[in-house]
C-alpha cells in the first residue's frame, strides 16, 4: 500500500513538474512576441571588400533619442538581427580587428518596420571611422506587405476633423471611409469595419462585443467617446495584408506608436475653437432672435523627458475637447386657445377627464389655471410662429477627456520595462429634455473616470546566438 501510494505521488509531482514547465515555456516564447505590433526590426549583412562574410564582429545598435545602445554580434554568415527597436531615429556602428570602422547615421525606424542595413568593411586601422550619411532610405527587401506609414509631421499638419486619427486611415491603401463618416465606417477592401485590427503600442485595443476598437471608439455625440490625445501618437501604420501573426481578422492591422520620453524635454500645447457669432440665422427657426448654438473648444499639451538620461524616461498628455450643438426643428404645439376650445367641446359631450385638464393646466371650466401645463414652453428655447407652429433651439452638450501617462525603463541592452496607463472620460447630456428626466442623463452621460487600458511590458529581445 505505501508503495503505491508513493508511486502515485511520484506520477503527480511529475505531471506537476511538466504542467509548470508547459507554462513557463509559453511565457517565455509570448514574452518575446509581446508588443510585436509597433516595434521594428534592423537586420543586415557584414562583409569585406570582396563580399565574404564575416562573422563574430561587433555591431552597436543605438538609439540616438534615447541613448540606449544593444550590442550584437554577427553569425557564422556574417549576419545581424536586431529586433524589437522602439520606432526612433537610429545609428549602426560596425567594429572588426584589421578593418575600419563603418558608421551609418539617420536610420529612421517606424513602427513595424523591419529594415535591412548591410555593411562593407574595408581594410585599415580600427581608429578609423567610414561615416555614411545622406543616403536614400533603405528599401525594404524583406516584406512584401502592403500599407505604410504616417508620421508625425503628417499626422499635425494635415486638416483633421476632431483631431481624431481615425479620419486619417482612408489616405491609406485600400481604406476607405463611408461618405458622411460617423460611427463604424473604416473598410479595408470592402469588408465589415469590425473585419480591422487596431493596436496600440503594441497590445490589442479591441473591444470584445462589437469588436471595434477602444480607443477614439464610437460616442452618443461629438466624436469620440475614448479620446486618445493626438500629440501623443508618434506615428501609424497599417498593413492591408499582414503577415501570419497578425491573421486574427482578415481587414487591415492599424499600429499606433506612442511617443516616449527621451534625454531632452520636449512638449506641445495647443488650443482651437469655434463660435457661432458670425453664423447666420438657422432657416428653420422662427424667431428673430433665435440661434442655432454650435460651439466648439478643444485644447491640451503634452510633456516628455528624462527622469534619469539613457535610462529612465517620462512622458504625459492631455486633451480635452468641448461641443454644443443646438438642434433646431420645428414642430406643432396647441395654442391656449386651441385647448380652450377642445375642453369646451369635450365639456358639452360630457366626458371631461380630470387627468387631462391637470395635465393641460386647466379647471373645470376650461379656464386657465395657475399650475403647470404640459404644453407651457420656455421662451429661452421655444417661439410660437403662426397659428400652432413652434420652433425648438435645444443644446446637445458633450465633453470628452483624454488622459496618457507613460514611463520607459531601459534595465539593460536586452530588456526594457514600459508602462502606460490611458483614462477617458465622457459627459453628454441631451439638452432640456436630459434635465427634466435625470434616470436618461444618468444612463448615458455622466461617466466616471475609466481605465481603459493599462500594461505593463517587458520585452526580452533575443537575437543570434553569440
Amino acid at each position: 500500500m505505501l508503495s503505491k501510494h508513493s508511486s502515485t505521488s511520484g506520477l503527480r509531482a511529475k505531471k506537476a513538474s511538466l504542467l509548470l514547465g508547459t507554462c513557463l515555456l509559453f511565457l517565455g516564447i509570448t514574452a518575446t512576441l509581446f508588443g510585436q505590433g509597433s516595434e521594428g526590426r534592423i537586420t543586415g549583412t557584414v562583409t569585406d571588400q570582396s563580399g565574404a562574410a564575416i562573422p563574430n564582429a561587433n555591431v552597436t545598435v543605438t538609439d540616438v533619442q534615447r541613448g540606449t545602445a544593444r550590442q550584437l554580434n554577427t553569425d557564422g554568415a556574417g549576419g545581424y538581427n536586431a529586433p524589437n527597436l522602439t520606432p526612433s531615429n537610429y545609428s549602426i556602428k560596425v567594429e572588426f580587428m584589421g578593418f575600419r570602422t563603418f558608421e551609418r547615421k539617420d536610420i529612421a525606424l517606424s513602427v513595424g518596420q523591419e529594415l535591412t542595413i548591410n555593411a562593407s568593411l574595408q581594410p585599415g586601422q580600427q581608429s578609423e571611422t567610414i561615416t555614411v550619411t545622406g543616403e536614400p532610405p533603405p528599401i525594404n527587401t524583406t516584406s512584401a506587405v502592403l500599407g505604410g506609414t504616417l508620421q508625425p509631421g503628417t499626422i499635425q499638419e494635415l486638416p483633421l476633423n476632431g483631431r481624431n486619427f481615425m479620419n486619417l486611415l482612408e489616405l491609406r491603401p485600400g481604406v476607405t471611409i463611408v461618405p458622411g463618416g460617423g460611427a463604424w465606417t473604416q473598410t479595408t477592401n470592402g469588408l465589415r469595419p469590425e473585419h480591422n485590427v487596431y493596436i496600440l503600442d503594441g497590445i490589442t485595443a479591441m473591444e470584445p462585443l462589437g469588436g471595434q476598437s477602444t480607443i477614439n471608439s464610437v460616442s452618443l455625440a461629438g466624436d469620440a467617446a475614448s479620446l486618445l490625445p493626438i500629440d501623443s501618437i508618434q506615428e501609424f501604420a497599417t498593413q492591408q495584408n499582414p503577415k501570419a501573426e497578425f491573421g486574427w481578422k482578415p481587414g487591415s492591422i492599424t499600429s499606433i506608436a506612442l511617443k516616449s520620453g527621451t534625454n531632452d524635454f520636449h512638449g506641445t500645447a495647443s488650443a482651437y475653437g469655434r463660435s457661432d457669432a458670425t453664423d447666420a440665422r438657422n432657416g428653420f427657426l422662427l424667431g428673430d432672435g433665435q440661434k442655432q448654438e454650435v460651439t466648439l473648444k478643444n485644447w491640451g499639451g503634452s510633456l516628455g523627458g528624462p527622469i534619469k538620461k539613457d535610462k529612465l524616461f517620462f512622458y504625459g498628455s492631455y486633451e480635452q475637447q468641448d461641443y454644443q450643438l443646438g438642434n433646431a426643428y420645428q414642430t406643432n404645439v396647441p395654442s391656449l386657445g386651441n385647448l380652450q376650445s377642445a375642453c369646451n367641446a369635450a365639456k358639452n359631450a360630457g366626458s371631461l377627464s380630470p387627468t387631462s385638464l391637470k395635465m393641460a393646466g386647466l379647471d373645470a371650466n376650461c379656464a386657465r389655471t395657475s399650475g403647470y401645463s404640459i404644453f407651457d414652453l420656455d421662451p429661452t428655447s421655444f417661439v410660437r410662429g403662426t397659428g400652432n407652429a413652434v420652433s425648438a433651439n435645444l443644446p446637445t452638450t458633450y465633453k470628452v477627456k483624454g488622459m496618457l501617462g507613460k514611463t520607459d525603463y531601459n534595465i539593460n541592452e536586452k530588456n526594457i520595462l514600459n508602462a502606460k496607463v490611458l483614462l477617458r472620460q465622457p459627459r453628454w447630456n441631451g439638452g432640456e429634455f436630459a434635465e427634466h428626466h435625470p434616470a436618461l442623463l444618468a444612463s448615458h452621460g455622466r461617466g466616471r473616470y475609466s481605465l481603459l487600458r493599462r500594461a505593463v511590458e517587458l520585452h526580452r529581445d533575443i537575437g543570434p546566438v553569440q
